[in-house]
């Protein structure tokens, strides 16, 4: 490590921390990544060590060259040449480049992916930001820490990875996938090149997985022919019929412009057509795959029915009603106009039992259909009993099938429920393992999380719809487990931790959200264990800040006060706060979180307040309190949790929490409480007797009359 000198920070991201750096005998500028190991499972930490090991064995002038690489106890480090710029930064300051020099990138970007499919090699994380551009502007590929080499006999892989803008659709769909997924995301890139946008641009998670899978491409109108119809072929959704690499090198947008690799020992590269008995393989690996992940297949389908309307019930939005009326009557040609939101014409068959009058040509026109429906049934009926009949049937049918319609959302109910119930059973067999494992080696969740910008603009957007008063992604426990995710994985920046929970906790905060609603969001959160997670993000938070600057404690903040909001106002939070915590092994935690109140006096408040609300509703787990506060209990030992200094805080509210704490003890655990009690605890309690704040004074009065009843106590006032 000696060897190099670091230059300055140039890039942070899930994996690791990349450095400019110098090599100090020779003088030569390198990139210097920094990988972890710390909170890092062995699998974990066998993946980080597969990028340097894929690297090692490539060389080509289109991927970023590997120089060295070593480990230590903490980290594994991995140096390569520099390049001047990411693709990214250059798009950020022109927006879109020209065709020809887009071209140029593209072709570069080509010759590497061919050099690695040759390899057998899937990169799975093409995008801008890793793309380089060397000082002669040529593109290398970086950043293989997705990378997978596949053996021989693997024609297909099933692990989501990549980043969502740029995900093919299959594997949004999440199903077994080839090596044209690049090819996928190269189109992306490119599209993105000629166009200034990716191709598919929300800042909805939800909504970009919906419409990769469901919208068409837009052509901008000044793109040649030639490259339309090649980024046509990279860009289709059915991956069969997406361009193989003989289409592409075919193609005469690129013919002759990509660096092929040629002659190198590989036995059946990706670049080769696939033979029948190898398509029979691959059928069959197909098959194999997708009966493993039928039960697995969530996202995609959680996309397609979140971007469909969410109604809590049939009857209750007109909207819908419209639209089943609409279906309903098609054969009657009644139509639902949802400009003006009201049934056009005819309708008003059912509302006045006659033919309504057009007034001028322009309204003749607009409802010939409606006229000529009109004429039809007063000739065929004679008068308008007939088309009055009409319509009490047609309400029936309406009724019957809303009735089955609201009979089928309630088995959907009952079924999630079930499965929910089913669910929470085992949730606390998982933290009974989390307990096991040591403080330094917390267990992330597998899957990676999906970059801090894009969760960032997902969560703003999320934040802007409940701010609107659209509440239902936080009781769609679907998209909340997704939301939540974060919590759960180490490498999540405090931005995105922040970020979420103060999305769950806001609508605790806004006026015109209902009782009822803030209590059917508790529920959801209780249903999806939020308060298990956040206490689980707590932990791999203080983790974090023994090492990052103490203005992070804001992230800690947030969190801490979404638990004390929902422990507050839900026995079932309550309860899921204790066992967490008490599975997890989190009294040295909470006691380094009450020694931070000279960083932050507000986390500290608040978990104060949290520990008084597990005295005062649920007194058969003091002891879990008692030995948090007061440690062994024995005469005269140290307390780990400093009262003296939360009783003499210049913080009004620390002041009063500290002496309601107090109070409870007093109540609930008086023979723990009086073992530790000194003269010093004493004289603070009775000077906050006096004190000029209101409340404090009250919470203080409060203690003493059951303070003073420990033998312990020794106080010279009657």
């Amino acid at each position: 490590m000696k060897r190099y000198e670091k230059i300055k920070l140039i890039g942070k991201g899930s994996f690791g921390i990349v450095y400019k750096a110098k090599n100090v005998e020779t003088q030569e500028i390198v990139a210097y990544k920094v990988m972890t190991k710390l909170n890092r499972t062995p699998k974990e930490i066998e993946g980080l060590r597969r990028e340097y090991k894929i690297l090692h064995g490539l060389s080509h002038p289109n991927i970023i060259k590997m120089l060295d690489s070593f480990e230590t106890d903490y980290e594994i480090v991995v140096v390569s040449e520099y390049a001047d710029e990411e693709l990214y930064d250059v798009l950020g300051k022109v927006k879109r480049l020209g065709e020809e020099r887009a071209r140029e990138i593209l072709c570069d970007l080509l010759s590497a992916i061919h050099y690695l499919h040759y390899n057998r090699i899937v990169h799975r994380d093409l995008k801008p930001h890793n793309v380089l551009l060397d000082n002669k502007g040529h593109a290398k590929l970086c950043d293989f820490g997705f990378a997978r080499s596949m053996s021989s006999g693997t024609h297909l892989l099933t692990s989501i990875k990549g980043t969502p803008l740029y995900m093919a659709p299959e594997l949004i769909q999440e199903l077994p996938y080839d090596y044209k997924v690049d090819l996928w995301s190269l189109g992306c890139i490119m599209y993105e090149l000629v166009a200034g946008r990716p191709p598919f641009k929300t800042r909805s998670m939800i909504s970009l997985i919906y419409i990769i899978q469901n919208e068409a491409v837009r052509w901008p109108n000044y793109l040649s022919e030639n490259c339309v119809d090649f980024l046509k072929g990279l860009l289709e959704k059915d991956p069969i019929k997406r361009f193989s690499w003989n289409d592409l090198l075919s193609h005469p947008y690129v013919q002759g412009r990509v660096l092929t690799t040629q002659g190198c020992n590989v036995e059946t590269p990706l670049t080769d057509s696939l033979s029948m008995s190898q398509n029979r393989a691959k059928e069959i690996q197909k098959n194999s795959l997708l009966c493993g992940l039928a039960d697995k297949q969530k996202l995609h389908s959680m996309a397609s029915k979140y971007m469909k309307p969410r109604l809590p019930h049939p009857l209750s939005n007109k909207m819908y009603q419209m639209n089943e009326l609409n279906k309903l009557t098609s054969n009657l040609n009644i139509n639902y106009d949802p400009r003006r939101n009201e049934l056009t014409n005819y309708a008003n068959i059912a509302k006045f039992g006659a033919i309504p009058k057009t007034t001028n040509s322009n309204s003749t026109t607009k409802n010939k259909s409606s006229v000529s429906l009109s004429s039809s049934l007063a000739a065929s009926s004679g008068n308008a009993n007939w088309i009055q009949t009409e319509i009490s049937e047609l309400k029936q049918l309406m009724k019957v099938e809303l009735v089955h319609k609201i009979n089928r959302l309630n088995e959907i109910h009952e079924e999630r429920k079930r499965k929910t119930l089913d669910r929470r059973k085992s949730s606390f067999e998982d933290l009974k393992l989390l307990s096991k494992i040591s403080f330094n080696d917390i267990k992330e969740e597998n899957a990676q999380p999906i970059e801090s910008g894009e969760r960032l603009a997902f969560l703003e957007h999320t934040l802007a719809e409940i701010a609107d008063g659209d509440l239902e992604s936080l009781k769609n426990i679907h998209v909340l487990t997704m939301i939540i995710g974060p919590f759960k994985n180490s490498s999540a920046s405090f931005d995105v931790i922040k970020y979420t929970a103060s999305l769950l906790f806001l609508p605790f905060v806004i006026d015109d959200v209902s009782t009822k609603d803030k209590d059917l969001i508790r529920q959801v959160y209780n249903e999806a264990e939020l308060v298990p997670n956040l206490v689980y993000s707590t932990k791999l938070l203080l983790w974090k800040l023994n090492e990052l600057p103490a203005e992070h404690l804001q992230t800690l903040e947030v969190v801490l006060l979404l638990i004390t909001n929902l422990v507050y106002n839900s026995d079932d939070s309550l309860n899921q706060f204790i066992d967490s915590a008490m599975q997890l092994k989190m009294t040295p935690v909470i006691q380094s979180i009450l020694s931070l109140r000279k960083q932050n006096l507000k986390i500290v408040s608040d978990l104060l307040s949290i520990l008084c609300q597990i005295l005062r509703k649920k007194p058969q787990f003091t002891k879990f309190v008692s030995d948090l506060v007061l440690g062994d209990g024995q005469k005269d030992s140290v307390m780990p949790v400093d009262i003296h200094s939360i009783l003499i805080s210049s913080d009004d509210c620390l002041r009063e929490r500290g002496s309601t704490l107090l109070h409870l003890m007093a109540q609930v655990c008086p023979d723990s409480l009086n073992a530790v009690w000194n003269e010093t605890l004493r004289c603070d309690i009775e000077a906050l007797d006096y004190d000029s704040c209101v409340a404090v004074r009250n919470a203080a009065s409060s203690a003493l009359v059951s303070l003073k009843k420990m033998p312990n106590y020794r106080s010279d006032h009657p």
